[in-house]
């Protein structure tokens, strides 16, 4: 039988098309896998349905930044990439790690930071 650890790795490389020896407890989604926009809404509704989780209290604007770029972009992504910190903390915001998603699973609701 599948671990539910697992299943989690099966699940996140089919939703972002990457090999699961890839991934490990401390991937991010945003930083590691480049998960952003909508395609970070739909990838934690279908890990909601997936492993039954209750995502209340899960608020994706804290863990993706939003879809499409404003016209002033450009200039803000060079501020961003002159910051120091991970990929989240430039861009202000929580990561989601595999590890995360896992003890969502486990809890059945959201256990996100």
């Amino acid at each position: 039988m599948e671990s539910l650890y697992d299943r989690v790795i099966a699940f996140v490389a089919k939703e972002r098309a990457v090999r699961a020896d890839r991934l490990k407890p401390e991937t991010t989604l945003f930083g590691d896998l480049g998960t952003d926009g909508d395609d970070g809404v739909e990838l934690l509704a279908h890990f909601a349905r997936e492993f039954q989780v209750d995502m209340t209290g899960c608020d994706a604007s804290r863990y993706f930044g939003p879809e499409g770029l404003p016209p002033w972009f450009l200039f803000y992504w060079i501020v961003l990439a002159f910051r120091r910190g991970t990929s989240e903390e430039r861009a202000q915001l929580r990561p989601i790690r595999i590890a995360d998603l896992v003890r969502s699973a486990e809890l059945g609701r959201w256990a996100g930071n």
